[in-house]
């Protein structure tokens, strides 16, 4: 059995503060922002094509956690919809329907028109790699169904419906919006070299107590999957790999289900 080198050991003994590293979560979906001057912004109400929707394609497995668009009104009571599009086709039933909380609202320029920026978290959506549309609904009573326009600006198809019975058909309004996310990765291999090994808590040391080295992916160095990259996943990845201890998570390779402020930014591609 091969043995981590005696300064390692030491070193695993002797230190034992955390040094926590934190960033955004990853763009997944870029669909336009319409705040530079060009499209049209649209409320859409009763009687009037009152539901809009714009397609986004995920390459691999992903999670959503955060998203943005721009629309007129000022409304906090706003869910999201999204559905699967086959074909070019998208089903008229929604495969996740929810209520965002804790929008942020910022009223940005729009040309000559004034509208608001809006963001918000989302809870960990599950997506596998396909062909989906994406749907603001206005929940206040007054606005049923909301939507932003950067018209022929956004890329990819846009659909519209008169009302939730009715089959989605092709529209002539994109929706300007933006999808944040994690992506899967290999946790563990904090150096990046495709395997786990001994390299990855020497590594990981080295960045928090020397300043050498850079990453991509904080979550591949956070191998006890804690929220944060400190001493501790050294410790973890040493006794996973050379005392028999229990891997901290059921896979090793897929995203980050767990919410913390850590992201992967270019993460190293495994088979989740």
């Amino acid at each position: 059995m091969f043995y981590p080198p005696q300064s390692i050991k030491v070193l695993i003994l002797v230190l034992f503060f955390s040094c926590g590293i934190a960033q955004a979560q990853a763009l997944k979906v870029d669909n336009g922002d319409p705040s530079g001057g060009y499209g049209v912004a649209i409320m859409s109400g009763v009687g009037l094509i009152i539901q809009v929707g714009d397609d986004f394609e995920i390459s691999e497995p992903t999670i959503l956690e955060q998203v943005e668009w721009w629309g007129e009104g000022d409304t906090a009571d706003i869910s999201v919809r999204i559905f699967p599009i086959l074909d070019g086709v998208a089903d008229s039933a929604p495969l996740i329907d929810f209520d965002i909380k804790d929008i942020e609202i910022e009223e940005v320029d729009f040309g000559s028109t004034p509208i608001f920026h809006f963001t918000a978290p989302l809870p960990s959506i599950e997506l596998n790699p396909g062909h989906y549309l994406i749907s603001f609904v206005s929940t206040d009573g007054e606005r049923f169904f909301w939507s932003a326009s950067c018209e022929d600006g956004c890329e990819g198809f846009s659909f519209r419906r008169e009302d939730e019975t009715e089959e989605w058909r092709v529209g002539n309004w994109g929706l300007a919006f933006r999808l944040y996310g994690s992506s899967p990765f290999l946790r563990g291999d904090c150096n990046a070299d495709g395997r786990i090994n001994i390299g990855d808590p020497i590594w990981s040391l080295l960045r928090q107590f020397e300043g050498v080295g850079t990453t991509q992916c904080e979550d591949a160095c956070d191998f006890n999957d804690d929220g944060s990259v400190d001493i501790t996943d050294a410790v973890s990845s040493l006794g996973y790999q050379f005392l028999g201890h229990a891997p901290p998570v059921d896979e090793f390779c897929g995203p980050d289900l767990t919410r913390d402020s850590l992201s992967c930014e270019e993460p190293l591609k495994c088979e989740a």
